[in-house]
């Protein structure tokens, strides 16, 4: 069934036109961008092509077969342009156009009226109210983004899943820092493929290692958590954005995509180990990078790796209210420090080198090096308060040089937007490393990773649903 969503060998645009500010001009334009593999049609009575894609009156009047189909005209002619997809042998068709139960009564109408029409015909439906689906290993998608280009997309591990697209876009922007994804789906009103579908196809993916999702409901609670089971027993982490936790966005959510109230759950829903609650897009993406980025086995053992005592300070503090572990350096540890730094009597976890790098910076290479090799600290937080001339861009260039060969994970963390425009923010985003613009974010995402990372596996596996007690009807 998803093959025919994801790699179909034939496809046409049903409202496909030559104006390519309109959504049916952009799927067009974004196809080809794509290099789409299979054959490619547009359906529109007033062309006869678009873009240089042949183009006819209906789809029953292409003379080739045709596996799937988007749609992108006015919800109220739908229904009859599904009835000709079923007759033509269509397999999988995406909706682009809204109208539907979020706009009320009749769009409820035309939903419940688009299902009754492919009951127990093989055609499945993708939406609708969608904004596209991006597959990143093949760099193609359905997208009407004018921004849209495919050429760019890095691969990688995570899956993502929104239930709306401008929160999705949000995430799979940071694709240009680094962040390497494997699918984003989005299904809209999810009148036939939901949620579920696309937890579960990508749970079984191989390319897939990591999942992030931002929820409005689920339609399926029980079949949910069975997924999840599935994805905790295959140590595939779930990292989880849940929407509408007070009264007045729920009432958003009904508005947004046509949601009746009875699929919102609590929280308690949300409590499977195998999933990783976060409340931000900033946390999201942070703790998926790092789970995509480090899959060693790790004991949550830190170290905070400064030069600048207030900055250590401000990180200790964050530590603390996040339950982030900074054990004291052995003995054999901090004695080796006091002789690379005899300057320095206070020597400890968190780290302060102090000024004395500027006019030596051997020091802060040479100490990160004894940090690394001590093998007491699973990870280093190296916090960048401010510019220092040209020394940041050094060290920045040694941060990366000793990324690259140890196992031990080194975190820059940016405390000021002043840095985001320089030279060492930039080297550092074109590294691949994880790195954090936040100081607060950097230590929750982290310490969400670390819990997960050190949670039994017996803990993630199972049967978790009978472990659950849930409620319907609320936030």
């Amino acid at each position: 069934m998803m093959n025919y969503l994801l790699s179909p060998s034939s496809l046409a645009v049903i409202g496909g036109t030559n104006n390519h500010q309109k959504k049916g001009g952009r799927v067009l334009i974004n196809l080809q961008k794509s290099k789409f593999p299979g054959r490619l049609y547009a359906v529109n009575p007033n062309h006869k092509e678009v873009f240089g894609v042949p183009c006819y009156s209906s789809i029953l009047d292409i003379p080739d077969e045709v596996e799937a189909a988007c749609i992108i005209i006015p919800a109220p002619e739908i229904p009859e342009v599904i009835r000709e997809c079923v007759r033509k042998g269509v397999k999988m068709v995406s909706i682009f156009s809204s109208g539907f139960a979020e706009t009320g009564d009749e769009g409820e109408r035309l939903q419940r009226e688009i299902l009754s029409i492919i009951k127990g015909t093989n055609l499945h439906v993708y939406g609708p109210n969608i904004p596209g689906l991006f597959d990143f290993r093949k760099k193609w998608g359905l997208s009407f983004s004018p921004k849209f280009e495919p050429h760019r997309f890095f691969s990688g591990s995570i899956g993502v899943i929104t239930q709306g697209g401008s929160l999705g876009r949000a995430i799979i922007d940071a694709n240009e820092k680094g962040i390497g994804f494997s699918y984003w789906f989005s299904p809209g009103n999810e009148i036939d493929l939901d949620t579920n579908d696309f937890l579960k196809w990508l749970v079984d993916d191989d390319h897939t290692d990591v999942i992030l999702m931002i929820l409005e409901s689920v339609p399926d609670p029980e079949r949910f958590i069975e997924v999840v089971n599935e994805a905790s027993n295959r140590n595939k982490p779930i990292v989880v954005l849940k929407l509408g936790n007070s009264p007045l966005a729920i009432k958003a959510i009904e508005k947004h995509l046509g949601i009746n109230r009875n699929r919102h759950l609590s929280w308690s829903l949300y409590k499977h180990p195998g999933i990783i609650q976060v409340d931000d897009l900033d946390e999201l993406i942070g703790v998926g990078w790092l789970l995509q980025k480090y899959n060693q086995v790790m004991n949550g053992r830190v170290l905070i790796y400064s030069w600048a005592g207030g900055s250590s300070i401000l990180m200790t503090d964050m530590c603390e209210r996040y339950g982030v572990s900074l054990p004291p350096m052995t003995r054999s540890l901090r004695e080796k420090f006091e002789a690379l730094t005899p300057q320095n009597r206070s020597i400890m976890n968190p780290l302060d080198l102090t000024t004395a790098v500027y006019e030596n910076l051997s020091l802060f290479n040479k100490g990160l090096r004894l940090a690394i090799d001590s093998g007491e600290y699973d990870i280093i937080l190296i916090p960048i308060p401010f510019k220092i001339e040209n020394l940041t861009e050094q060290m920045a260039l040694h941060i990366i040089d000793l990324a690259k060969n140890t196992k031990v994970p080194l975190v820059p963390v940016f405390l000021t937007t002043g840095e985001l425009s320089g030279t060492t923010y930039e080297m550092i985003a074109n590294s691949g490393i994880p790195y954090f613009t936040k100081t607060e974010t950097a230590i929750k995402s982290l310490a969400l990773f670390l819990r997960y990372k050190q949670m039994p596996n017996i803990l993630r596996g199972g049967n978790y649903y009978e472990k659950i007690n849930y409620t319907r009807g609320s936030g």
